[in-house]
């Protein structure tokens, strides 16, 4: 096209070619006066960087299960497979190596990506009226972010890996349960409490309470939580008032303001999803394993508290 008098750009728009691809073209066919000179010749592609590692290893792998294997996940993720195969083939590879093993022939995964939505603008008059009585708080004072969360024996479903043609399944009794874990974290230590309940009454938040008075023994304690009914019973306040446990409310329709609530969900992404225990009583063991054996750093990380968004960074 270009020799019968096409201009690059035109023909780049009728090929679909990128211009300077057309420039190489004319540059090589000049010089060679051949037309199979500029004809696509065979490659052999970027070197193998982990040459033991074939597609029928990381097949092999994918099928084991990395919770029977020591890691703290029901599933993979990239990271985590590629950090289990260096661990084992002694191999250097990087996730971003092992992504592209999905795009040829042999293990094919595919696994669509999760956001937050944005949560638009909160609500502001009592996240300040809480700081307020923060800042009132005495020295000696812990503050601690509280929450519970229900440990269900039928397991929630997440994203999984699966291989291409497979549906992914997960086996259940069909019979179902459930376990309540209360919990504390102090957004300045990262010191976390759990305590395991069979439910989510005012019984079981005044043990928890009780539990958190023989933790912290001499020191006031100042707990953030939301307006639950069992936390709000009168009984529930009496006993708080005992035990010298100051109960702050967070806002309505605002969980992302409690650090708790943010270990919760990584705790039910990671555990519980996609799985079956063979007890709730070792699902909730696993999960108590899980909360209690992260560093102070990766609890607080994990919960928010070292975010620069933080709303009581002030504090900590």
């Amino acid at each position: 096209m270009v020799a019968r008098g096409r201009t690059v750009q035109e023909a780049a728009q009728i090929t679909g070619a990128q211009p300077w691809s057309l420039y190489a073209w004319v540059r090589t066919y000049v010089h060679t006066h051949r037309p199979d000179s500029i004809r696509d010749a065979s490659r052999s592609g970027r070197p193998r960087v982990a040459r033991t590692i074939t597609d029928a290893r990381i097949a092999h792998e994918l099928r084991r299960d990395p919770m029977r294997l020591g890691y703290k996940a029901t599933s993979w993720t990239v990271s985590l497979l590629a950090d289990h195969l260096q661990d084992k083939y002694g191999c250097a590879i990087s996730p971003r190596t092992l992504r592209p093993a999905d795009a040829g022939p042999g293990p094919a995964m595919e696994t669509p990506p999760v956001c937050l939505r944005d949560q638009g603008p909160q609500p502001c008059p009592e996240k300040r009226g809480l700081v307020r009585r923060l800042k009132r708080m005495p020295a000696r004072a812990v503050v601690l972010f509280s929450d519970a969360t229900i440990l269900r024996w039928f397991p929630p479903l997440r994203y999984v890996w699966a291989f291409r043609g497979e549906q992914a399944k997960v086996k259940i009794t069909g019979q179902n349960a459930k376990r309540v874990l209360f919990g504390t974290i102090d957004p300045r230590t990262g010191h976390r409490v759990v305590l395991r309940r069979p439910r989510q009454r005012q019984g079981d938040f005044q043990a928890f309470l009780r539990e958190l008075r023989r933790r912290y023994r001499g020191r006031p304690i100042w707990l953030l939580l939301d307006k639950a009914s069992f936390h709000q019973a009168h009984r529930s306040q009496q006993l708080a008032a005992q035990l010298e446990v100051t109960l702050l409310w967070l806002p309505k329709q605002c969980p992302e303001l409690n650090s708790q609530d943010h270990l919760w969900k990584e705790l039910k992404r990671l555990i519980p999803a996609n799985r079956q225990f063979l007890t709730t009583d070792e699902e909730a063991t696993y999960a108590e394993r899980w909360l209690l054996g992260l560093t102070s750093t990766d609890a607080l990380h994990k919960a928010g508290v070292l975010s620069d968004d933080f709303w009581l960074k002030a504090f900590v």
